[in-house]
């Protein structure tokens, strides 16, 4: 018997020990609190622009603001056509219009600067359902497994190391579209590697990036009958450089396959993705800033 005892005592010692060790792992994402202002928009009025003044008019989710925590400002303003299947969410880290039809972002809207990337916040990898989406359009983590498809980040992780709580909020299920492991490792994660360059090297970028569905046919993932994910047959990202009160841009399309390619392959003008999504970018710039960036087709030099 005292044996036993003390075999008893040392695999609860033991046990104790793994326990301990699991929940330093598995390190949950820190909790939304009351000190950044996350504005929701369920149902739009006037139904033509999507901007933070016209989100700051909906309801707001806070006390206390951080105004240095906004990564984006007047640039980031979309300009779209909406309907009741369109969500506008006003996060910390980006702005974002969610579709509750497709179950994906219309777009996501954010900016970098090199103060941003100079901080080192450790990446999450909790893929979140978002609480401000009702439920009957909710996703989860699971609605993506065993799809064939990543959860894509449109609002990159490496864009939001710079706050604890960019990083959580760039998790949300909200920011994600099914994406191929070929372009999702590969071209996508290169030109989100570019911009970021650009970030350090010029005063700001200011990216906006969402997905372009097929016009005829669009295949969905997802096992739960209700909750139905559209797949994207492409993807596009517009770029503004501010550099010394000037700017730059460019667009990129890519198809939702894509193999290795060098990134000037992709790249096209602004304007010819405002004509494929219907979406008005940089609409803030004066009209002969918003030309020059929009009609340009010529890669940038890193």
């Amino acid at each position: 018997m005292k044996y036993t005892h003390i075999s008893i005592f040392v695999l609860l010692i033991l046990l104790q020990t793994v326990v301990s060790s699991c929940n330093k792992r598995m390190k949950a994402p820190p909790i939304f609190d009351t000190t950044v202002e996350r504005i929701v928009s369920q149902e739009p009025e006037d139904g033509v622009t999507h901007d933070m003044e016209h989100a700051s008019a909906q309801t707001a989710v806070s006390v206390e603001t951080n105004e240095t925590f906004y990564a984006y400002d007047s640039l980031n303003k979309v300009v779209i056509d909406v309907d009741e299947d369109n969500v506008l969410l006003k996060r910390g880290a980006y702005l974002i219009s969610f579709n509750t039809t497709t179950r994906c972002p219309d777009y996501v809207s954010w900016r970098i600067d090199r103060n941003r990337l100079e901080k080192n916040v450790e990446r999450s990898d909790w893929f979140l359902a978002d609480e401000d989406i009702s439920e009957a359009h909710r996703i989860k983590h699971s609605d993506y497994s065993r799809s064939g498809y990543d959860r894509g980040h449109m609002c990159p992780a490496a864009d939001n190391r710079y706050d604890s709580l960019a990083m959580t909020e760039c998790f949300l299920m909200t920011n994600m579209c099914p994406q191929t492991h070929s372009l999702n490792a590969g071209d996508w994660n290169d030109l989100e590697d570019l911009c970021r360059m650009w970030g350090r090297k010029y005063e700001a970028v200011y990216g906006v990036c969402g997905p372009i569905f097929s016009a005829k046919k669009t295949d969905k993932i997802g096992a739960r009958k209700k909750y139905k994910i559209a797949v994207p047959e492409r993807f596009f990202k517009v770029v503004a450089i501010e550099d010394d009160g000037e700017y730059m841009g460019l667009g990129f399309v890519m198809n939702n396959n894509e193999d290795s390619k060098p990134l000037e392959n992709y790249v096209v003008s602004i304007d010819s993705v405002e004509a494929l999504t219907g979406y008005d970018f940089f609409s803030a710039m004066s009209d002969d800033k918003e030309y020059v960036v929009e009609s340009n087709d010529k890669f940038i030099e890193k």
